[in-house]
């Protein structure tokens, strides 16, 4: 059968909903959504990102790369546009009605059936946000979209949901503390398991097992194991590497709840830490606490990076840290756990607000040799 008699078996029936939040969640949402489109005069908003179609529309599917949109009208019904391989996530997990669906091989039509769509709503000569910088449409579709819509405005629009998920509902709280909890279980299981002679892979394994076992999903990031001199190369992970006494074991795990993720890190040693390590892991804990007793409704990013900087300030000669003290969580997708632009670094001058969540990523590493870390979502 084809794509569209696809959707019209799927929808022959009652389906059971799986819907990660309530119908009043979204439409809470979407009201202010459309309340910033309206301060940058959008009649129409289309977005891509997954996690904002996530968010927006409770699209839910490991295949992100396939292209989904969701069309947003400022007045009236959305409408989802989706390849054929993506109408159960659309269906299943989404509450918009309105579907139009291409097949596998025809992501080149996408530009024709999204100008149709917008002429169908009596948006072909309005203006019309785009994301482009995160995640946007395929190349070519706004200029496409441009071509077959010469009367309308199209403009970037990225920042336009972000503005409104950075701000987390008390459901969204409760998903991260169960995410929390998932997190802290399969990190502590691979911290019991740390010895000598065993490998970051069994670590690791030890860890997953235990995130699953707990209640993850697929996770935005797989754990993340380093050990010995590893642990000062950033963004490296496990690989069958043995573990050795006197070894720096670094561990930092996501674990999934409804696709929202507290991180955390841990570091242990095997055997009695040398005197560097415990000094940096000293500077680590000191900037850290100072992370959490700074970051208040009012301050800004800057004024809280400030004073993380006094943790550290006398190490910068010997051990590298990227200097981000926080940046944004919630709901995520492969790659990534991270929620968009919002960091508490120095140089970002944007007040912290009731309802931020943040991942505290402060992992200090001095090169070829250790590297240390310890973290906290907060």
């Amino acid at each position: 059968m084809d794509h569209r008699t696809y959707l019209q078996q799927l929808r022959s029936g009652a389906i059971a909903k799986e819907l990660p939040f309530t119908l009043e969640e979204y439409q809470t949402r979407v009201k202010k959504v459309r309340d910033e489109m309206g301060k940058e005069g959008l009649d129409g908003l289309l977005v891509t990102l997954p996690t904002n179609l996530y968010y927006l529309a409770g699209y839910y599917t490991f295949s992100i790369s396939n292209l989904t949109c969701l069309v947003l009208p400022f007045d009236g019904e959305p409408t989802m546009l989706t390849t054929s391989c993506e109408i159960p996530a659309v269906l299943l997990s989404g509450w918009v009605e309105d579907i139009v669906t291409f097949a596998w091989n025809e992501e080149d039509r996408a530009g024709s059936l999204l100008a149709d769509i917008l002429k169908r709503k009596g948006l072909d000569s309005k203006r019309i946000g785009v994301e482009q910088e995160r995640g946007g449409p395929v190349p070519g579709l706004n200029q496409e979209l441009q071509q077959r819509l010469p009367n309308a405005k199209i403009q970037d629009a990225s920042e336009i949901v972000q503005k409104v998920r950075v701000i987390k509902s008390p459901a969204e709280m409760e998903y991260l503390r169960e995410a929390g909890r998932i997190t802290s279980t399969g990190i502590n299981a691979s911290l019991d398991a740390v010895k000598a002679g065993i490998t970051d892979n069994d670590v690791a394994k030890v860890g997953y097992e235990a995130l699953i076992d707990a209640g993850s999903e697929f996770m935005s990031s797989s754990p993340i194991v380093t050990t010995g001199y590893r642990s000062s190369w950033h963004h490296t992970s496990f690989r069958r590497v043995p573990v050795k006494t006197g070894d720096v074991v670094f561990l930092e795990y996501g674990g999934c709840y409804l696709r929202y993720t507290a991180p955390m890190m841990r570091t242990a040693v095997i055997g009695q830490p040398s005197k560097d390590v415990q000094r940096i892991a000293e500077a680590v804990k000191d900037t850290l606490s100072r992370v959490i007793d700074a970051a208040k409704p009012g301050r800004t990013s800057h004024e809280v990076a400030r004073e993380a900087h006094k943790g550290y300030q006398s190490l910068e000669s010997e051990m590298w840290f990227m200097g981000i003290c926080g940046y944004s969580i919630g709901a995520g997708f492969p790659p990534t756990w991270a929620d968009g632009p919002t960091y508490i670094a120095e140089g970002i001058d944007q007040p912290l607000l009731p309802g931020m969540t943040f991942h505290l990523p402060i992992m200090f590493r001095v090169p070829r040799q250790f590297g240390v870390g310890l973290s906290e979502t907060i």
